[in-house]
């Protein structure tokens, strides 16, 4: 297993609170460690870049509604991404939690399997 900072930690939400992250995508990060990691702070946004390493044999992303899933090269040895999370204006030295966050990933090759889809 890589050594590296859990992505949920690096979210800009209260400790504790991680439970109410939609529980799909908390599993899918749970499967990732950020290694290689670097941060920049703006006046309007906290930035985090690095490369997401798999702690797990199965990286796939699953639809189970749907029964879809969600295959993309690299995930498998590392994908590198971008963490950007919104800064409210600080008030007698205390920073608000941000309203908004977003994780990019930069995914090589995406595959979308859908399994009653069948080839022309």
């Amino acid at each position: 297993m890589p050594l590296g900072a859990s992505v949920l930690d690096l979210l800009p939400i209260p400790p504790g609170a991680q439970s109410a992250i939609p529980s799909g995508l908390r599993s899918f990060l749970e499967r990732f460690a950020a290694v290689d990691l670097t941060s920049s702070t703006t006046a309007g946004a906290t930035f985090h870049y690095g490369t997401l390493l798999p702690t797990v044999a199965d990286t796939g992303i699953e639809d189970a509604l749907r029964g879809w899933s969600i295959e993309g090269a690299g995930c498998d040895r590392g994908v590198r991404f971008q963490l950007a999370a919104t800064r409210g204006a600080t008030v007698n030295n205390i920073e608000p939690q941000p309203a908004q966050f977003q994780i990019d990933l930069f995914l090589e090759q995406v595959s979308i399997v859908v399994p009653a889809l069948k080839a022309a």
